[in-house]
């Protein structure tokens, strides 16, 4: 067993040999799936009398390693593998995506202060939820792996097919996040009209698609589409989804919770209880002009 360093580690991952999959192909795909296990097998041979020395992340890398050093695979194929081994599903990729922390340039840019804090305050959670996740799916915190993860994401599981994921859950994270929501404070009227600009933008370039695409776009692309708070992105979800309130609408309509469910359920894509206190709280914030707004204004 060699010693195992820094450089080392810097050398394993020296992404300017990296051509990010495209010199895999589809047949290689299949074929290092199987050596993966196969080697997985030899890790459990080779230290099945002896704990490991270094850890799996480690002695891994080490296996990898003297495979490319002796040209029995490539650097793109090394990285397959290893990704393959330590993290096949992606859950260090998936949390980070989902958590990406705002640069120190993209929060500089925020003026209200409120807001420049509370981003902060969120950057540091996410990065302190991305590092509980590498140390516990590798054993360390090592974050050079999150970009050979994206790569992987775009250029492997996502070569034939659309580059987004639909999970049905989405629609649901939203409400989830919706069930906090007390007051519309932190939305300023000409924030609230920049969110609607960017629901009829949504809305025109693609209403075409299933509302689950629609709930991952507002769900996990919040820097995509500049959105700051977890407000916002509640908003901005009802503004897409029920532009015209219908669930305020049904509400209105039925005269108990079980048939306000049942209908919202069948002609929304989600139904929620807070959500109807959040579709009156925009209304009565945003649109004074009770003329501007659909009939339903008129009743409230």
């Amino acid at each position: 067993m060699r010693i195992i360093g820094d450089t080392f580690i810097k050398k394993f991952y020296d992404n300017t040999k990296f051509h990010h999959f495209h010199d895999i192909s589809d047949e290689e795909i299949f074929y290092l799936r199987e050596y993966a296990l196969k080697i997985q097998g030899e890790l459990k041979k080779r230290y099945r009398t002896y704990a490991r020395k270094h850890g799996e992340y480690i002695d891994t890398i080490d296996y990898l390693e003297e495979l490319e050093e002796n040209k029995a695979i490539t650097f793109d194929q090394k990285i397959f593998l290893f990704i393959f081994l330590m993290d096949s599903h992606l859950k260090i990729f998936d949390i980070f995506d989902k958590k990406r922390p705002k640069s120190d340039e993209e929060i500089s840019l925020i003026t209200d202060k409120f807001v420049r804090n509370h981003l902060i305050q969120e950057r540091i959670r996410n990065n302190r939820e991305i590092e509980k996740t590498l140390t516990q799916v590798l054993g360390c915190s090592d974050k050079k792996i999150i970009s050979f993860e994206e790569s992987f994401y775009e250029n492997i599981l996502c070569r034939n097919t659309p580059h987004i994921t639909i999970n049905k859950n989405l629609i649901e994270d939203i409400i989830t996040a919706g069930n906090n929501i007390t007051s519309l404070d932190d939305i300023s009227v000409d924030r609230f009209s920049v969110l609607m600009n960017y629901a009829q933008e949504i809305r025109d370039k693609i209403n075409k698609f299933p509302r689950e695409i629609l709930s991952y776009i507002i769900a996990y692309q919040m820097t995509l589409l500049n959105i700051q708070i977890p407000i916002e992105q509640v908003v901005l979800f009802l503004a897409i989804i029920d532009p015209e309130f219908h669930l305020l609408e049904i509400y209105e309509e039925e005269s108990n919770y079980h048939q306000i469910k049942s209908r919202a359920l069948e002609e929304l894509p989600f139904y929620n209880k807070n959500m109807i206190t959040i579709e009156k709280m925009i209304l009565k914030k945003f649109y004074p002009n009770k003329k501007e707004v659909s009939w339903l204004l008129l009743k409230l």
